[in-house]
Formats: C-alpha cells, sequence, structure tokens
C-alpha cells in the first residue's frame, strides 16, 4: 500500500526547521578540550616554576647556613666553641651588660625572616627591648650600629651575643643623617 502525503503534511515538512544539535555538541566538546588545554598548560607552568624556584633556593646561602659558609666548613665554628677559655685579668673584667637596652633589629636586604632570626638570638640572650623592621637601604653583613659613646659597650656585648649565629657581625658608630642607624639606641642590621 501506498502512502499517500497530505498538502499539510507537506507544508509542515517546509516549515520544519533543521536542527543544529550536532553543532552544537561540537561546539561544546571543542570549549572543554580547550579548557583542558589551557588547565594543563598553566599546572605545567606552574609545576615548572615551583621546581625551578625550589632548586634555585637550595643553591643560595641562607640565615642558618651563614656561620658554616663563612669559615668554609662546619667544623670550625665548633673548634672555635670548644677552645678552652684563656685565663683573663680580674681587674679587665667587662662592666655589666645592659639587657634592658632598646635594640631595633633590621632587615637590611637579606632573606625574608632574617631580622626575626637575629632578634630571637637577642631575646635567647636575654635581651627584653628587641624590636623588627625593614631598612629602607640595602646592606652587606651583619653590622651593630650604636648612636652614642656611651652605647658602644652595648654594641660590643650585643655583637658578642650574635657572633655565635653570625661570627663576622661587626660594631660601627651610626651614620649621620642614615634612619637605618638612628632609630635606636642600638641598631643591628642584617644585610646580605
Amino acid at each position: 500500500m501506498e502512502e499517500i502525503i497530505t498538502e499539510e503534511q507537506i507544508s509542515q515538512a517546509k516549515t520544519k526547521k533543521p536542527s543544529h544539535e550536532p553543532f552544537f555538541g561540537v561546539l561544546v566538546v571543542m570549549i572543554i578540550t580547550v579548557l583542558l588545554v589551557l588547565l594543563a598548560s598553566y599546572g605545567g607552568w606552574f609545576l615548572y616554576h615551583g621546581v625551578k624556584n625550589s632548586m634555585s633556593d637550595t643553591n643560595l646561602l641562607s640565615i642558618e647556613n651563614i656561620p658554616l659558609a663563612a669559615n668554609g666548613s662546619g667544623e670550625g665554628s665548633k673548634q672555635e666553641e670548644s677552645k678552652p677559655a684563656e685565663n683573663k685579668d680580674v681587674s679587665s673584667a667587662p662592666a655589666a651588660v645592659n639587657k634592658q637596652v632598646a635594640i631595633k633589629v633590621l632587615n637590611g636586604g637579606a632573606l625574608k625572616g632574617a631580622a626575626g632570626v637575629a632578634a630571637d638570638v637577642l631575646k635567647a640572650a636575654g635581651y627584653t627591648a628587641v624590636s623588627t623592621g625593614n631598612s629602607a637601604g640595602d646592606y652587606s653583613g651583619v653590622t651593630v650600629y650604636f648612636t652614642a659613646p656611651a652605647a658602644e659597650s652595648d654594641a660590643n656585648a650585643i655583637k658578642e651575643a650574635l657572633l655565635k649565629k653570625y661570627p663576622s657581625s661587626a660594631v660601627k658608630p651610626s651614620i649621620a643623617g642614615n634612619a637605618d642607624t638612628n632609630a635606636s639606641a642600638v641598631m643591628v642590621v642584617v644585610g646580605k
């Protein structure tokens, strides 16, 4: 039997629009593919830079390694500690150390947290008025600055407390006009 097609069915077939579902399906798959490629690219980039930064950080000296690297081996600082104390004349005994002296420890271009490490060393040595901050400029080494001649003995005592951690510490008078070295009676600047 033959099927009879009516004019109504023909007009409905003419007005029926073609489906775009296959096009939208392909579009969705392409968008998802592009997003996955971008996500993989960013993940690879972050992984690469994370490994690169961690490898470059291992080649840098850290605050903890400065005493060991300063003399070329870890043994030198231990040998200095084990030396017997020299006989000192009782008349040349040092004056009492002022542990309440105001000390400002500044990070002068060293690694992040260097001022806090030095401040912790001073607090462990009994100093009570220790504060930290960042310097305006960059410095090298660890230097203890004093503002008045009367504070020089305090600066030397602070240097002695720092020598175990920072064997190349130095004491210097403050620099005129330099706020980094004049902000407190005694300033400790931890540089590169």
